[in-house]
């Protein structure tokens, strides 16, 4: 009976609604949010790229999530769904149990309030905004960012190294704070010798906030050229266990 009520609602929703009309992706995906079965999941794969936006000429993040679902009634499935999340997007982790909701036909969207509820935050109970939608097919299992697809070849030619974190600063500009960070660290060479160096400016990943506290310890690659450059991998980083 509840299912046919949703089945009523959901034709109300998308053909007397004209708002809905033309929306396609985000018709479907604000249905998904507002008549989805709730489920917990696991995020098991993280892929963000870029797209240049016509209008404005940058290049915002896109974030699409694969995830582990384990649904009462159809059972464990695996989907995937693309998905900004606002506010605290900096709280999502590889490995991470979030609350989703889904469909019959395995449609997923992460419910990014709930989630944030269960971590003690507070989130604007509202639906999704931005760019999202299910996927048909999940990316796959890890994590690849586009952003970083330029340390690749610094990563495979520099020496291999362990870096502890040592201290973390907001980057400062004539305009102020920057995004980016300042980043002080102690390199544990494999001689056996250790020596600090500042990355400045760094680009740090939003899902990669946590790892950036004292006393962490990340792989690093340094250049065989200019030992003071030295490039962290993330994505080893972000695949080890949190500790």
């Amino acid at each position: 009976m509840v299912r046919f009520v949703n089945w009523l609602d959901s034709i109300r929703f998308r053909f007397l609604d004209p708002t809905m009309w033309f929306k396609g992706n985000k018709r479907l995906g604000s249905l998904l949010f507002r008549q989805g079965r709730q489920a917990n999941a696991r995020v098991v794969g993280l892929r963000v790229t870029e797209r240049t936006d016509s209008s404005t000429g940058s290049s915002p993040p896109r974030f699409e999530f694969a995830l582990e679902v384990e649904a009462d009634d159809l059972g464990p499935f695996k989907a995937g769904c693309r998905q900004q999340l606002l506010p605290h997007g900096d709280r999502i982790r590889l490995g991470q149990t979030v609350k989703v909701r889904y469909d019959d036909r395995r449609h997923v969207l992460i419910d990014w309030p709930a989630t944030l509820e269960g971590l003690g935050l507070k989130g604007d109970g509202t639906e999704p905004t931005g760019d999202y939608k299910p996927l048909k097919r999940p990316p796959t299992d890890g994590i690849w960012d586009a952003r970083f697809k330029g340390d690749r070849k610094k990563l495979e030619r520099g020496d291999r190294a362990t870096a502890e974190v040592l201290g973390v600063r907001q980057t400062q500009t004539a305009l102020g704070p920057a995004a980016n960070k300042d980043v002080d660290l102690r390199l544990e060479l494999p001689s056996g010798e250790s020596r600090e160096v500042t990355l400045a400016r760094l680009e740090v990943p939003e899902h990669a906030g946590d790892l950036l506290t004292e006393g962490t310890r990340l792989p690093v690659a340094i250049d065989r050229d200019q030992p003071t450059k030295v490039t962290i991998d993330w994505a080893t980083a972000l695949a080890e266990p949190r500790r």
